[in-house]
């Protein structure tokens, strides 16, 4: 049931989809000591996480908790420091947390962590970027195809692009595979502008 649960929530805080299996507990307890009445614990593991990309993120999980009777919490790190998210979501795990969602940038990396988190009974889920593509030991993810993305992106500026020009794609920081796949969804409209 907490999987089943978690599943929605992670729905309802960042408007995805997102589902899991669920999980059998016994009425009235929970694996973290927390009785079935206290409000479940959800954390979010991001990076980058001071930007502003992140602040709709972030309301929309407030203001899901406050109508769900949720403690979320948003955190993780200001950079893409892999390590610290991992150490977070053990840390989390160690809490007895009722779920994690994670920024999942990389597609191994965090198989340990998540892998030690789940052996735990806590489930992990995947939000806004996830480099397996639903191929890892989480139970489930939400993210934009961000191929198609740049690709939008490149749209709305090819009309501008003189005949000839040099076009320069840059990346926030390398190794994050969301920005590695809008990069090349806009370099997929450019050669076909080239080559027509």
């Amino acid at each position: 049931m907490k999987k089943v649960l978690f599943g929605v929530l992670l729905v309802l805080f960042i408007s995805g989809i997102g589902f899991a299996d669920g999980a059998v507990e016994e009425p009235g307890s929970r694996s973290n000591g927390l009785t079935a009445d206290s409000p479940l614990e959800i954390r979010f593991v991001g990076v980058f996480i001071n930007e502003a990309f992140f602040n709709p993120v972030k309301k929309g999980m407030e203001e899901a908790a406050d109508v769900l009777n949720v403690n979320a919490v948003f955190t993780g790190d200001e950079a893409a420091d892999i390590d610290h998210q991992n150490a977070l979501i053990r840390q989390f795990a160690d809490e007895g947390v009722d779920g994690i969602a994670v920024d999942m940038i990389d597609a191994t990396a965090y198989n340990d962590a998540i892998e030690y988190a789940m052996n735990k009974g806590v489930p992990v889920v995947a939000f806004n970027v996830d480099a397996t593509n639903g191929n890892g030991p989480h139970l489930a993810y939400t993210q934009q195809d961000f191929v198609k993305a740049g690709a939008a992106v490149a749209g709305y500026v090819i009309d501008d692009i003189q005949s000839g020009a040099t076009v320069l794609v840059t990346e926030h920081d390398k190794g994050v595979s969301a920005l590695d796949d809008r990069a090349e969804g806009i370099r997929q409209v450019l050669l076909k502008r080239i080559s027509t």
